[in-house]
């Protein structure tokens, strides 16, 4: 698991399970669940213990997969909120160009 989280440190636990060879392509819906959830347990051991990894040299790249996987959670989130700013802006702007025409068409009549 922890060489599969290296390699993809960004993947969601159920394509880190795939690419782990953990899902088999039959399985159920159930199964795959319950594997993804193994996979998420197993991804908080490591993330607490990167020792479990191995070799140190392994588990120095496990703590560096998941620096980059907070970064990149930090990233979305930047981005989702300059996103809402962005929307709550152009919410604004066309409330003002609603309000100037309806003044200009009241001053007009």
């Amino acid at each position: 698991m922890a060489v599969v989280l290296v390699d993809n440190p960004t993947a969601p636990a159920p394509i880190l399970a795939q690419l782990a060879g953990l899902i088999r392509e039959d399985a159920g819906e159930k199964d795959r669940r319950a594997t993804a959830e193994r996979v998420r347990q197993a991804m908080k051991d490591l993330q607490r213990m990167p020792g479990l990894a191995g070799d140190e040299a392994l588990a120095e790249a496990v703590r560096q997969a998941f620096m980059k996987r907070e970064e990149e959670k930090e990233r979305r989130r930047q981005e989702r909120e300059r996103a809402q700013v962005d929307s709550e802006e152009e919410a604004a702007m066309i409330a003002w160009l609603q309000y100037q025409q309806a003044v200009n068409a009241a001053e007009m009549s």
